[in-house]
Parts: structure tokens; sequence; C-alpha cells
């Protein structure tokens, strides 16, 4: 196929970090691998339901997921994923 202009050129993303936690129905306190300085820097899943980052549902402190209640239990029931 023709294409009028520049060459096009393929963009390479990394792809995102994903993480998964255990809800235990009592944590709300969960260590992150990376440091974060933003919430809206993750996309975090609970039970396949996502999170918004701007209501009092979580909140990030470095290296510090807090949930404003404790997520139910499950394995692997939370995911979050790093957009940076």
């Amino acid at each position: 196929m023709s294409y009028i202009g520049s060459t096009p050129y393929a963009v390479y993303r990394a792809q995102p970090t994903v993480v998964g936690f255990n809800g235990d129905g009592s944590t709300v306190n969960f260590t992150l691998p990376y440091a974060v300085s933003y919430p809206e820097l993750l996309e975090i899943t609970v039970n396949n339901v996502q999170q918004s980052p701007l209501g009092n549902v979580y909140s990030v402190n470095t290296f510090t997921l807090t949930f404003s209640e404790a997520p139910s239990i499950g394995s692997n029931n939370i995911v979050v994923i790093y957009r940076t």
C-alpha cells in the first residue's frame, strides 16, 4: 500500500508491569514493588472491577497501596497495573 509523506515508523512501548495480590478480607495495606508518586499512575482492579483513583477507594504513598476497605478474600483478586 502506498502512502503520502514520510515513511511510517513503528512505535515501541514497554509492556506494563502487572502485580497481583491476594485479598484476605482484613488487610488494607499492600506493599508495591515499585515506587508510585500519584495514584493515577496505577490501574487497579478488585474482583475484575476497576477502581477509580478519583474517589476515596484507595491511596498510594510511595511503596504502599492502601484501600479504604479491605478487599474480599481471593487469590490474585487484586490486580495492579503500572501505567508509567
